[in-house]
Order: C-alpha cells, then sequence, then structure tokens
C-alpha cells in the first residue's frame, strides 16, 4: 500500500502545480479583460473554459485526497489489499 500512497501523493502534487498553473492563467486574463476595458468573447470562453478545469481539477485532488485517508485508515485497521 506504500506504493500506491506514493503515487497518489505524486498525483497530489501535481494536481495542486497545475491548479496554480490555472488560477495565474485565469487572474492574467482577468486582468488583460479589465485593462481592455472592452467585451471581448475571446477571452471570456478562455476564462470560462480556465475556470472549469480549474473546479474539474479541485475534484479529483478531493478524490485523491480521500483514496490516500481510505488506504490510510485501512492500513490502521489491520486491512491488506
Amino acid at each position: 500500500m506504500n506504493k500506491e500512497l506514493t503515487k497518489l501523493d505524486k498525483t497530489i502534487d501535481k494536481l495542486l502545480d497545475e491548479e496554480s498553473d490555472i488560477q495565474y492563467d485565469i487572474m492574467h486574463l482577468l486582468a488583460m479583460l479589465i485593462e481592455c476595458s472592452f467585451d471581448s468573447d475571446t477571452l471570456k470562453t478562455k476564462i470560462v473554459s480556465l475556470t472549469k478545469s480549474f473546479h474539474h481539477i479541485q475534484h479529483e485532488i478531493i478524490d485523491t485526497f480521500d483514496q490516500i485517508d481510505f488506504i490510510k485508515k485501512c492500513e490502521k485497521e489491520g486491512y491488506k489489499k
């Protein structure tokens, strides 16, 4: 089970990095949109797309943490795979 936990930890790290990148991209695009002060459908579409990706990654992170917690609980209670 330690291999599984290591794999899940790496997944969490990757997802958190990706989440951070998306947050930066969203903030950058919002700043551009405000700076431009005009109606740009392309920027709005990109922001909506990134926001959806951000929420999807957040759910993946939560699911991965749940898997880690479950594995640790099983190990604590003496269950083996």
